[in-house]
């Protein structure tokens, strides 16, 4: 910060603590001055793409603005200090960003001179600074400011079990907190303990979003989460992924699940589930009627576990929206036509279907044909993942090919790895055509030749909407590659064709066809 820039700041300062600086003084949308003396500045956070869809809704907007204070809280200062901050809302909300406070000072000169004005949201994910030290300097806060927080994310910092045990103890004055937020914190069994125990003392009754995804809670930081959760019968939203739960953990959070009824959204990907747990999570999972997102990827809950889990999905009759189980590849073929065949038993649960995900799981024909008469119930699906399930061949594709039109708004369809040879892209090819919201199509790794290739060319030829093309690692030459791109010329959305890994001569006959006709495209 320049030198000018300075000399405003610390004008800015004395301005506030000789109480020149007043609500009635501000302008509705204030000018560059009034935001230099107060010294805001705007900054963009990482981009979301680098966030998991889970993570995504917990860290909001990626827009964000950092707010740094001049102002210290002191003493005599109270009411004008609050003006201050009362004029920075005005301009944050005329500017339409999000309000992100920083740095330890901030928390106190904000939160400790009587809270965030009108806001009830608090969001310091990632801000530097606020590590153990910060989260102490907010708890400090919280027994005059916390009364009408409703929302409170920390994610991406390093509170650790100090940071969270204090601020769990302030929770007492957080009665009407909705929302808490504490993903990657570094956080152990004791911090999980003493959110536990705020939670169990009754301190957020209105509680319905907890997320503590990638930390370092165990079976034992699972139990003791899980022993308050009695007492926050509106939970909505359960995220407690990437944390080394086990077996033990997934039964402590299937035995709390009895008592949140209300649950719409489970995140436990990457939790150590086994068959035991998910056994135990299953039975909790019948009595979850309005569960809308179940996310197990990358456990190994096994052939017995996916059958439980599919008889309680069964029993609930739950509008499932989105489920993801990739990577358990025990689950196998019997335990995927388990699940697929689950799915949606009544008209209302099949049309609410939007997003299947069962990538590397083992299915095979029997499990393609399940999924093939699950998609005649829900029509509405809009992302289907099968990739890296080799057993589901040319015959699981000929399957899925007799329905996959009935997805008539499909957007993202991944086959990848799942040894279709051409005869599976013959089988294919007429589904393909009908589909016209396709977006992205992955056939990456199949075998395809030219005659596969011809097929494809067939199908997409025209294509409104497609914009992404997955054919890596298969077996097109040049003569398959130029009449595939004569037909892709006519899909004036294709932004991106993948095809390294194919026989294609240096020359490449589609890239020379494409490059001549589409603007922007991309050849890999």
């Amino acid at each position: 910060m320049g030198a000018g820039a300075s000399r405003v700041e610390s004008e800015g300062a004395a301005a506030v603590e000789r109480g020149q600086l007043s609500a009635a003084e501000t302008p509705p949308r204030p000018t560059r001055s009034l935001v230099e003396r107060l010294s805001f500045r705007k900054s963009m956070r990482r981009q979301q793409s680098k966030r998991d869809p889970a993570e995504a809704d917990e860290a909001g907007s990626d827009a964000a603005t950092t707010a740094h204070s001049a102002a210290t809280g002191v003493a005599g200062a109270v009411v004008d200090a609050r003006a201050a901050v009362a004029a920075y809302f005005e301009w944050e909300r005329a500017w339409g960003t999000r309000v992100s406070l920083g740095t330890r000072e901030t928390v106190r000169a904000i939160m400790g001179a009587g809270g965030c004005a009108s806001e009830d949201s608090v969001d310091l994910s990632g801000e530097p600074g606020f590590d153990g030290d910060g989260a102490r300097a907010l708890a400090a806060s919280l027994p005059h400011a916390g009364h009408k927080l409703k929302v409170l994310r920390a994610l991406d910092n390093e509170l650790g079990d100090g940071g969270v045990a204090e601020l769990a103890a302030a929770l007492a004055h957080c009665g009407v907190l909705r929302e808490l937020a504490l993903s990657r914190n570094a956080i152990g069994d004791v911090g999980a303990a003493a959110i536990g125990d705020a939670i169990a003392q009754g301190h957020t009754p209105k509680l319905t979003v907890l997320s503590l995804g990638r930390n370092h809670l165990s079976a034992a930081g699972a139990e003791a989460l899980a022993r308050g959760f009695e007492r926050v019968p509106d939970l909505d939203v359960l995220g407690l992924y990437e944390n080394d739960l086990g077996d033990e953990g997934g039964e402590a959070v299937g035995r709390a699940l009895r008592h949140t009824r209300r649950l719409s959204r489970l995140l436990l990907e990457r939790v150590g589930l086994g068959a035991p747990g998910a056994l135990a999570l299953a039975s909790s999972v019948a009595s979850l009627q309005r569960l809308s997102t179940l996310q197990l990827n990358d456990n190994a809950i096994g052939e017995a576990g996916a059958v439980a889990l599919a008889a309680a999905l069964r029993a609930s009759q739950a509008p499932l929206e989105r489920l993801c189980i990739d990577n358990n590849r025990d689950i196998g073929d019997a335990g995927a036509a388990a699940i697929f065949e689950a799915i949606g038993p009544t008209q209302r649960s099949a049309l609410a279907l939007r997003t299947l995900s069962a990538e590397g799981v083992g299915c095979g024909v029997e499990g393609a044909r399940a999924l093939a008469r699950m998609l005649r119930r829900a029509v509405d699906v809009t992302d289907l993942h099968l990739s890296r399930n080799p057993d589901v061949g040319a015959e699981g594709a000929a399957a899925l090919g007799a329905s996959l039109a009935c997805a008539g708004r499909l957007w993202r369809l991944a086959l990848g790895r799942c040894a279709l040879g051409d005869e599976g892209a013959r089988a294919l090819a007429p589904a393909l055509a009908q589909l016209r919201h396709l977006s992205t199509l992955a056939l990456h790794g199949n075998g395809l030749s030219d005659e596969g290739a011809a097929a494809l060319s067939d199908a997409l030829s025209g294509s409104q909407a497609l914009v992404l093309l997955y054919l890596h690692r298969n077996e097109l030459s040049d003569s398959g590659a130029r009449q595939l791109g004569r037909s892709l010329c006519g899909a004036p959305g294709l932004a991106e064709a993948h095809l390294e890994g194919n026989r294609l001569s240096e020359a490449g006959a589609l890239r020379h066809s494409l490059e001549r006709t589409l603007t922007g495209q991309v050849f890999t």
